[in-house]
């Protein structure tokens, strides 16, 4: 800033900008595009928008991926009169790096190089095309040869690693882009992809750290921003990543990139319906990677838009296992590139059309047709609780091979199909599990017996599973005897006519309450015991609901509450208390429901996991401190 005050007042604006500008240049080729993209705001201020700063603008933007940005810069551009031959040079790079040629790869690189292109700039848009294009053979050979073009140690290991990576060899990668950044320490690319790469394996505390240090080295780069958002939204810290989140919304509207992670942390904070909407506004998302796919189709589902969410949750699983294979050849190829077997197979499973999901004519009405239509998403096809939608969720998607089920009705936990009808019309207030009220009471029947048909194939699959590892032999006959034993419900929990009233009822409900142990889970005042650690039988972190602020799951009527008391809450650590007198368990019912405070708090699937955990985790400390010495 001191340097382009001084350049105005010794040589004049227009020698400034374009002072500016040439700074920016070199800048730029040292992969410096934060401190490119301020000096071009300087050149921009002084030379009122000048065409070759809007140029050099464009440029940054397209090699630091903006691509929304990058064709508004360049409209701009065309709009303050820039050359045709600059214009058309960025949008041949452009081209280049989206793969597409446009003719012999030599003659096109003379071509830009004439036309102004910088080598590493001509180089790096060319690689990334036959990355585009999954020709590792082509890519391999420019990465073999890169040293014979140019004698950047740092850029030529940086192309180095985003080659490895794309092959999914992601050691080399690292390697590679660690010796870049040791030759380049400010290299804004390679430090971003040493991000990605540590994001792709999980190291999420390492990845935070990378975007931090290129925030710290640029003085200031989007791309470290919006990779810390990314990251903090992994981690569970949906808050930091919105803030970091919000001026790049504002800086670039309409940028894909940014775009789709306001959708995904509008995903992670239950705002479904938004979620789904960001997403769509990102075209063409039905052709894009299979996660962005699935992010969308989760939104759709659990905004309750099952009919948009199940086609693209079955495209987004046929694209991640055609990646998954498609990621197998291109590493075998890296390594073998003069291997035609290899490269053909490519070829022909890259060019296979994705399979046709959509039933022709529409779904019909048959039960496994409507649970895949409103269920699978989050049970998954089997109801082993385990669909595309299920890792965003809180609790987790009821797996159905377990045979229990949380809301029933019977003495021996077994639900009848009256509870899975009831469960389908109703939802489950407190979890992600929506209602179904408006499908035809007919096709909630159909749906209800879906299930119970998936709960008996679970639990055969379960006791096959079990015999196998105990090297038993048992006829048919003992197995069908065994799953109608686990899935036939039993005899229905009495539940009372009449309900106490009063003060003195009350107050003996208070004394069952805590007589019952109740409170050890719930709390003295029915908030919830912050010393009390809960796991499901899946061992997940559970949480007991908070009986005052919070939505019961099975509806705040006394029968439904009376039944959640005596019959339990299977699969979970709510137990059941069939042995207590009726009249008792009645007046508990009373007191319970005396503590509900209208209008209830929802908390969304991310404060839930969060409430869960931290509560285990501060129970577990608790535990821990009071048996030190």
């Amino acid at each position: 800033m001191v340097l382009a005050a001084a350049a105005v007042v010794a040589l004049g604006p227009r020698a400034a900008a374009w002072l500016a500008r040439r700074i920016a240049v070199d800048r730029i080729d040292r992969c410096r595009f934060a401190a490119a993209e301020r000096w071009l705001e300087w050149s921009a201020r002084l030379g009122s928008g000048d065409a070759q700063t809007l140029l050099l603008q464009a440029a940054c933007r397209r090699q630091l991926g903006f691509s929304e940005a990058w064709r508004r810069t360049l409209e701009l551009a065309r709009d303050h009169g820039a050359a045709e031959a600059g214009l058309e040079r960025e949008r041949r790079l452009a081209a280049i790096q989206g793969g597409t040629f446009g003719g012999d790869a030599g003659d096109v690189m003379s071509q830009l190089s004439d036309a102004g292109a910088t080598l590493r700039d001509i180089m790096t848009s060319f690689l990334q095309g036959c990355l585009v294009q999954r020709n590792a053979g082509m890519a391999r050979a420019f990465i073999e040869r890169m040293s014979d073009f140019f004698a950047d140690e740092a850029h030529t290991a940086y192309l180095r690693g985003v080659f490895w990576r794309r092959q999914g060899d992601l050691a080399q990668a690292e390697t590679h882009l660690a010796n870049a950044l040791a030759a380049e320490p400010d290299h804004e690319l390679a430090r971003a992809e040493l991000a990605e790469v540590c994001e792709e394996q999980w190291q999420l505390g390492r990845a935070l750290r990378e975007y931090v240090e290129l925030e710290v080295r640029s003085g200031g780069s989007d791309v470290a921003r919006l990779g810390m958002a990314r990251v903090l939204r992994k981690m569970g810290r949906l808050d930091e990543g919105k803030n970091l989140l919000a001026p790049l919304i504002e800086r670039w509207p309409g940028e894909p990139s940014v775009q789709i992670e306001s959708a995904r942390i509008a995903l992670a904070e239950g705002r479904y319906g938004e979620a789904a909407d960001e997403f769509q506004q990102v075209a063409p998302v039905q052709d894009g990677p299979s996660p962005v796919l699935t992010a969308l189709a989760t939104a759709l589902a659990l905004a309750g838009r099952q009919a948009e969410a199940q086609p693209l949750l079955a495209r987004a699983a046929d694209l991640h296992e055609r990646s998954g294979w498609i990621l197998d050849l291109r590493f075998r190829l890296a390594n073998h590139p003069n291997d035609s077997a290899l490269a053909e197979e490519l070829q022909r499973v890259w060019q296979s059309p994705a399979a046709n999901t959509t039933a022709k004519g529409g779904l019909r009405h048959r039960p496994a047709e409507l649970y895949a239509l409103h269920c699978q998403s989050c049970h998954g096809a089997n109801g082993d609780g385990q669909g595309l939608a299920a890792r965003n969720l809180f609790p987790r998607p009821r797996d159905f091979g377990t045979g229990k089920m949380l809301l029933v009705s019977t003495r021996n936990g077994v639900p009848t199909l009256e509870d899975i009808q009831k469960v389908l019309a109703n939802g489950m207030p407190g979890t992600a599990m929506m209602a179904f009220g408006t499908l035809p009471e007919s096709d909630r029947t159909l749906l209800a017996q879906e299930v119970l048909r998936l709960q008996r194939n679970g639990v055969r699959e379960r006791l096959a599973k079990s015999l196998r590892a105990l090297d038993e032999e048992i006829s048919d006959a003992d197995i069908r005897q065994a799953i109608d034993l686990c899935t036939t419900a039993g005899e229905p929990v009495f539940v009372p006519a009449v309900w106490p009233q009063g003060t003195a009822a009350r107050a003996r409900g208070r004394e069952a309450y805590l007589a019952l142990g109740c409170a050890k889970c719930h709390g003295d005042d029915g908030t919830g015991a912050p010393d009390e650690p809960l796991f499901d039988e899946q061992g997940e972190p559970a949480r007991a609901r908070d009986l005052v602020h919070e939505p019961f799951k099975g509806g705040r009527e006394p029968e439904s509450s009376y039944r959640r008391i005596a019959a339990g809450m299977p699969g979970t650590s709510h137990p059941a208390a069939l042995d207590a007198p009726q009249a008792q368990l009645a007046e508990l019912v009373d007191y319970v429901r005396s503590l509900a405070r209208e209008p209830s708090v929802t908390l969304t699937n991310h404060q839930r996991r969060d409430w869960a955990t931290a509560r285990t985790y501060a129970a577990g400390l608790l535990s821990l401190q009071s048996k030190t010495p």
